[in-house]
């Protein structure tokens, strides 16, 4: 899972953004009048005589019920972590990150599972147990510094002009760090 894992955030890291598309200046486009005759309905001066600040507060306010229910929607798909979607790479990171954690905070467990096993005679199970944990930490320790590099996170589709414009900055991932325990018996 762990090399899976690795050779998809390499792919997804090699994969150079393309470049957008520049539409050309279409002269014919220069006289048009993008505004229809409904808009000025929504004016604040409307909102006087009729009573309807409804819309002016949504105006106002500059988040709707709307907006609010794509955000969680987007929230949602960045949780799924579906692949080939902007968000695929920091999920992969967040999944590594969460189980080099369980495997930090599993030592203790296992060790207790080896004093235990070892005395009813199944020593040959918890050589096999300890020798597959040991390498999968090792892999896991070996795998950190490749995996947790600045994130270059997709800014949201929902997200306000200012947001949009500004060129996010590389996130920092905190490196997990995994626990140094004496989890190993000796005698096996």
């Amino acid at each position: 899972a762990i090399q899976q894992a690795k050779l998809r955030l390499k792919e997804l890291r090699e994969i150079k953004p393309e470049p957008t598309n520049v539409l050309p200046n279409d002269d014919t486009l220069d006289n048009i009048d993008m505004f229809s005759d409904t808009t000025s309905m929504y004016s604040p001066v409307h909102a006087l005589y009729t009573g309807n600040f409804s819309c002016i507060n949504c105006v106002f306010q500059g988040k709707s019920k709307k907006t609010s229910k794509l955000r969680k929607r987007e929230e949602r798909k960045r949780a799924r972590g579906k692949k080939g979607t902007v968000f695929e790479e920091e999920y992969i990171v967040n999944s590594l990150k969460r189980l080099c954690e369980k495997a930090s905070t599993m030592q203790n467990d296992l060790s207790n599972l080896l004093r235990a096993l070892a005395p009813f005679g199944f020593v040959e199970e918890a050589r096999a147990i300890q020798d597959k944990f040991d390498k999968f930490l090792k892999e896991i320790t070996g795998a950190i510094p490749t995996i947790f590099v600045p994130l270059h996170l997709a800014t949201s589709q929902f997200a306000t002009q200012e947001e949009a414009n500004e060129a996010p900055a590389p996130v920092q991932v905190e490196k997990p760090v995994m626990a140094d325990i004496q989890w190993k018996l000796q005698i096996l």
